[in-house]
């Protein structure tokens, strides 16, 4: 009976060994593909221990850098690193190792010739059946070329900035000495001839009807031109940012704005208090003008609303109308140099601008500028 279930256990026994010796090779056969796997993948692919020491690279990793086999394994992974990225890694090795994966982690490569590359990481932690740590495995893509470009977008953006801050400053410089022109020669001259004017038309007879009649229609072309004149040396240089606050140059350029062209205006300032510097000042009042531009030659608006607040140290102006609506195309339309205009000036004072319209409803602009300067 003894005999009987030794010989049955030994079986077992026998079976479970079998099946042991099977699960090895089928082990190995899988460690064999994946080393297969790894070995011929295009991408840069290493695997390191619990301290971030190299285990196995594959040839694309050994040819991005021009390290020999025997150089790389069993050697910190840090030490292919530039000097500046080795605190990085050790912060972010400990995250990966807590997260069990990384994607799109980026570090700088330097290979043996010194050259040095951007390379960005993705990878997975393995582990045992009792969850234990065994090693990463991570593939790296060369991004060098790429954040060279991004780069230079970036500085051509800068330099873009600059560039439309120049040419802001030289048309402003260029408004100044037209509106002084204007003050100065065109205005003088009117307000000669009509002080000439006045004293004609007290010279005239009374029993010359006639002359009175031509003179009386000059009088009032007079007039208008000379107003017209200083509405134009105004546009051209807003003086009054010199003495007063954007919020009141916006309050008294509504009010002229609403008796010039009769559409009702409703005016909300909260940030009555508010001072900016001369340039952002210009600048807004800017985008504001050609807001307003806009609404009287496009929408054909009965009503202007416009609110001017202070939130969170920055500064918004909404300018909103119950006109046609702008359209989408129209707002990202090429040629539509005024919006462009208006977003350069946001763009040179460090906010947002903002334009939506709804068919049938008008169009908001809304400007927010942070209060301080941006460099």
């Amino acid at each position: 009976m003894i005999n009987k279930k030794r010989t049955a256990l030994f079986k077992e026994l026998e079976k479970i060994e079998i099946q042991v010796e099977k699960a090895k090779k089928e082990l190995l056969k899988n460690k064999e593909t994946f080393k297969d796997l790894y070995e011929e993948s295009p991408l840069p692919y290493q695997a390191l221990d619990k301290n971030g020491y190299i285990i196995a690279v594959n040839k694309a990793w050994l040819d991005e850098l021009g390290y020999s086999h025997r150089e790389v394994i069993g050697k910190w992974f840090g030490d292919f690193l530039g000097s500046g990225y080795r605190d990085k890694f050790k912060k972010d090795f400990n995250r990966f190792k807590a997260a069990g994966e990384i994607r799109g982690v980026e570090f700088e490569l330097v290979k043996k010739d010194e050259t040095r590359i951007i390379v960005s990481f993705n990878g997975k932690i393995a582990y045992d059946e009792e969850g234990n740590f065994i090693q990463t495995h991570c593939i790296f893509e060369n991004i060098t070329k790429r954040k060279q470009m991004e780069d230079e977008i970036t500085k051509s953006r800068e330099d873009l900035k600059r560039l439309t801050a120049h040419i802001q400053s030289i048309r402003e410089e260029e408004r100044a000495f037209i509106s002084g022109e204007i003050h100065d020669e065109i205005g003088q001259a009117l307000a000669a001839l009509r002080m000439d004017l006045y004293r004609l038309e007290k010279k005239i007879p009374k029993d010359q009807k006639e002359l009175t009649d031509i003179v009386q229609p000059m009088k009032e072309v007079l007039d208008k031109t000379f107003l017209t004149t200083r509405e134009i040396y105004a546009s051209l240089s807003p003086t009054l940012l010199e003495h007063f606050t954007i919020s009141e140059v916006i309050e008294d350029h509504m009010s002229k704005f609403q008796v010039r062209t009769g559409i009702k205006s409703e005016i909300d300032i909260e940030a009555e208090d508010i001072k900016l510097e001369k340039d952002r000042s210009i600048a807004l009042f800017r985008i504001f003008q050609e807001a307003l531009n806009n609404v009287e030659r496009h929408v054909k608006a009965t009503k202007i609303i416009v609110r001017l607040t202070e939130r969170r140290n920055k500064l918004e102006l909404i300018v909103k109308d119950n006109g046609k609506g702008i359209t989408d195309e129209k707002v990202n339309d090429p040629k539509s140099y005024g919006l462009m205009g208006m977003n350069e000036r946001t763009g040179f004072l460090g906010g947002k601008l903002s334009i939506k319209g709804v068919p049938g409803k008008g169009t908001t602009v809304t400007i927010t500028i942070p209060l301080h300067v941006v460099a």
